[in-house]
C-alpha cells in the first residue's frame, strides 16, 4: 500500500503542482475526492495553530481535517500561500 501511495505522489508530481497538491491531500487525509473538489480556499483555515480544511461530509455535515506538513507544502508549492506558517 505504501509503495502505491508513493507512485501515485510521484506520478502527480510529474503531472504539475496543482495535481500534487490534490493527491497529497488525498493520501495524508484520507478525505474523499468529491470532498475535496468542492473545497474553497476559504475553507484552508487556522484552528489553534494548525492548517484545517474544513470539508462538508455525507449529510452536509461539516468537519475539519487537520494537514499534515506535506500537505501544508503541497498547497503552499501550488498557491504561493506566504502567509502560511513554516511546517518545518
Amino acid at each position: 500500500m505504501k509503495a502505491e501511495a508513493v507512485a501515485f505522489l510521484d506520478a502527480t508530481a510529474r503531472d504539475g503542482l496543482r495535481s500534487r497538491a490534490l493527491a497529497t491531500l488525498l493520501v495524508y487525509t484520507g478525505v474523499r475526492i468529491s470532498e475535496a473538489l468542492v473545497a474553497t480556499l476559504a475553507d484552508l483555515q487556522h484552528d489553534t495553530g494548525h492548517r484545517v480544511l474544513v470539508v462538508t461530509r455525507k449529510g452536509c455535515k461539516h468537519a475539519k481535517i487537520a494537514l499534515r506538513a506535506a500537505v501544508v507544502d503541497a498547497f503552499r508549492a501550488y498557491l504561493g500561500d506566504p502567509t502560511a506558517p513554516e511546517t518545518r
